[in-house]
């Protein structure tokens, strides 16, 4: 079944940053790089508001997440697309 891997949470869009930044399943995250905004850009079940990358510090992409806002939260998750 395809779905969200939940990557990160907060209240604050910086909140949800930081705590992005802070987390070290997928590598050690050095900085994010915004790719895309704006309404929808995701590719998952969630009207995601960007794409952003977690990016080591070697400069390469660890991981892209789609960010998207329920309830008054800021919400990051890495899309795993099952394929049949």
């Amino acid at each position: 079944m395809s779905r969200y891997e939940p990557v990160a949470e907060a209240a604050t869009w910086q909140g949800l940053r930081d705590a992005m930044v802070a987390g070290d399943e997928r590598g050690r995250v050095a900085s994010l790089r915004t790719q895309d905004r704006g309404e929808d850009v995701g590719v998952g079940d969630e009207d995601a508001v960007r794409v952003v990358d977690l990016v080591g510090r070697n400069g390469r992409r660890l991981a892209q997440v789609e960010v998207w806002r329920t309830d008054g939260r800021w919400h990051a998750g890495e899309w795993s697309q099952c394929i049949d």
